[in-house]
């Protein structure tokens, strides 16, 4: 056992200056109390001992300093210290061999010389709520282990100084959420700083980590958002996913020499960092490692990197230029999206791909080489690159996925070398010419020639000049092909066409009609979704399922489905506002989700007695709805099918059924009339 608990108290005490009482031979610090009218308070030479309870209550005192001598804190030795403003400096936790740290019952399994724990509630009181205390482990309270919540309004500590001691490790959340905490000095021993140990210190400033930190964990300085620079040590390889997360004020990182990955999002929206140099040893950067760095314009890539995270330095806005290192041959999703400033790019003279929207928003970039490694470019690898005025294709090039080009007006494409594609009066075509991968031209007006047999996905998409457009001959529409054309007013669209992809028309702000070539028996999802000038609709006389948000958020005023139609899709009519009046027939069967979800202008629906049964959030939002008719057949409904219908008064019901239907729906009693 531990000789020096469960101590009594002294016969014979001695009381300094200050009314601070010790036992007689002064080894021992007993009381403070309400009697030491003292704010910093140094133990006095040979003190190595602090009972339990010694600063209880203690409300003047702020600093508190065992001048590196004691060996020995009792539980509850600051309990209740509840005007604390500045962290107790050198607290104990001094670890001298061999030293009792927190350990109220040492078993004989226990390894005294590696005790490096404090006592449970050692600083209880340092937060507002004395009944939700700390659980401390290796240092200071594992709150949100124990209690699964940060700890209510971070403590009082400001200012923590630990250099002197031998914590070796923090704990998960030791300090997360101690808001008022400003300074931090580690010890030099401490080798690991666990999971989210000072997450949300909101107005920490500065931390010293020592040069043998191994092990930085998730989240670990996350929302620090005061924290202006970090110096990592010399021994740290891994920097762990949103390490500094959202340290807004974080400008300048030291980075340890030997260090070998930066995990995702580790720091992510460090707003003020301005440069970034990596050590030569990192070989992988993970997913939005270095998103929204927005005042980032350089960063060196050392040779050793093999691979660079999807979304990594997106958003970087103030990045100018880069050099890719040769080991790359993936440039991968979204990697400098949106990095509005860059000029100059030197891609690796080994790149086989560049991912979709890689290099999406880099509208400063006029000039780009690619390397004759490439063989595939995806979807939107050079969208909106709008300061792009040519592009030369390698011969390697063979794979092409989507558009890599969409609202680039004005680009062209030299496929001179390439024996895979080909590129004529603003259009990209597979060579056979009958595919078209990428509209690029700036005409109003366009015919398809009638080669072509496939619009391909996104080949229109964000189109800014058309106004109509002849589709020829084609047989088939890729996934948003015309997808956000601002001035798209007209599309003669063929019977030939026997496939469309999802949104092939979404948002198109000007279309007012569209008619669906007859051998469609499917409309996708999402066909026309807001289309808000959209007024007229004519349907291939086939037609069995209207996929989901097809018609949503259109301007459409009347509908009427065609006999052939059996179901209708989730929030399939969503948000059209304008709808008044709507005609379904017998044929349908089902109504999903949503359906006529903020219908807002819609007064009165009579449904087909096809249907059994009732969606959730069928009607929802129905601002102006006042009356249902409900299907003889119908078996039952979803209690928030008629939510928010403020002017609902009537829901005419099979009389047979109608008891049946007061009893299932008591909120709903008072609507439920016989027909």
């Amino acid at each position: 056992m531990n000789p020096k608990t469960n101590i009594s108290t002294p016969q014979h005490t001695w009381s300094d200056a200050h009314g601070v009482i010790y036992s007689q031979d002064l080894i021992r610090l007993i009381s403070a109390g309400n009697k030491a009218q003292v704010k910093n308070y140094t133990a006095i030479y040979p003190a190595n001992t602090i009972s339990e309870g010694a600063f209880a209550f203690s409300c003047s005192l702020k600093h508190i300093n065992p001048q590196g001598r004691v060996d020995y804190i009792a539980p509850h030795a600051a309990t209740e210290m509840a005007s604390v403003g500045k962290a107790v400096e050198e607290f104990g936790l001094i670890k001298q061999e061999p030293a009792y740290l927190g350990k109220s019952h040492v078993t004989e399994n226990d390894d005294v010389a590696t005790v490096d724990k404090v006592w449970d509630n050692l600083f209880e009181g340092f937060h507002n709520s004395k009944h939700e205390l700390y659980e401390l482990k290796h240092l200071f309270a594992d709150f949100y282990e124990r209690w699964k919540r940060p700890m209510p309004n971070g403590g009082k500590i400001e200012n923590l100084t630990l250099y002197s001691n031998r914590i070796e490790q923090f704990s998960e959340a030791s300090f997360m959420f101690c808001t008022r905490l400003l300074t931090a000095t580690l010890p030099d021993v401490t080798n690991v700083i666990d999971d989210y140990a000072f997450a949300g210190c909101i107005h920490l400033k500065s931390v010293s980590i020592p040069d043998r930190l191994l092990t930085l964990g998730n989240g670990a300085f996350l929302f620090c958002t005061d924290l202006e620079n970090i110096d990592l040590g010399k021994q740290l390889l891994t920097i762990s996913p949103s390490a500094f997360y959202h340290c807004t004020s974080l400008q300048n990182v030291y980075l340890p020499p030997k260090l070998q990955s930066i995990g995702s999002r580790a720091f992510a929206s460090c707003h003020a960092l301005k440069s970034l140099q990596l050590p030569e040893t990192v070989e992988s950067i993970g997913h939005a490692a270095f998103d929204w760095c927005r005042s980032l314009k350089s960063v060196y890539l050392p040779d050793s990197l093999k691979s660079i995270g999807d979304w990594a330095f997106s958003s970087c806005s103030k990045l100018d230029s880069i050099s890719i290192p040769d080991n790359i041959t993936v440039v991968e999703r979204g990697v400098f999206a949106d990095c509005t400033a860059l000029k100059t790019l030197k891609l690796p003279a080994c790149l086989e791909t560049i991912k979709e929207s890689a290099f999406r928003c880099c509208e400063s970039l006029t000039t780009i080489e690619l390397p004759e490694t490439l063989t595939a470019l995806e979807q939107g690898a050079f969208e909106h690159c709008t300061g792009l005025r040519n592009i030369v294709f390698p011969e390697k090039l063979s794979r092409i996925t989507g558009n890599p080009f969409p609202d680039n007006a004005g680009l062209t494409v030299d496929t001179s070398k390439n024996p895979h594609f080909h590129f004529e009066n603003g259009a990209l075509y597979t060579a056979d010419r009958k595919k078209l991968i990428a509209y690029t031209g700036t005409d109003s007006h366009f015919i398809v020639p009638e080669h072509v047999e496939e619009i391909g996905d996104y080949a229109f998409f964000g189109n800014a000049t058309l106004t109509t457009i002849n589709l020829g001959k084609v047989q088939t529409i890729g996934k948003r092909a015309f997808a956000w054309n601002k001035e798209l007013k007209a599309v003669q669209i063929p019977n030939s066409v026997k496939t469309m992809g999802d949104h092939a028309f979404e948002d198109c702000k000007e279309l007012v009609e569209f008619s669906f070539p007859e051998q469609m028996e499917k409309i996708p999802e999402g066909t026309l979704s807001g289309c808000n000038s959209l007024q007229r609709i004519q349907f291939p006389s086939d037609v069995t399922t209207v996929g989901d948000y097809a018609f949503s958020y259109t301007g459409i005023r009347n509908l009427a489905f065609p006999e052939s139609v059996t179901r209708l899709g989730k929030d399939c009519l969503r948000d059209c506002r304008n709808l008044t009046e709507i005609t379904l027939p017998c044929s349908i069967h089902t109504i999903d989700n949503g359906a006529f979800c903020g219908c807002r202008s819609l007064k009165e629906v009579v449904l087909p007695d096809s249907l059994v049964h009732l969606s959730g959030y069928l009607f929802f939002c129905c601002k102006s709805l006042e009356m249902v008719v409900l299907p003889k057949s119908l078996c039952g409904m979803e209690r928030s099918t008629f939510d928010e219908c403020p002017k609902l008064s009537a829901l005419a019901v099979d009389p047979t059924e109608l008891d049946t239907f007061k009893t299932q729906f008591p909120e709903l009693v008072d609507k439920f009339v016989a027909q």
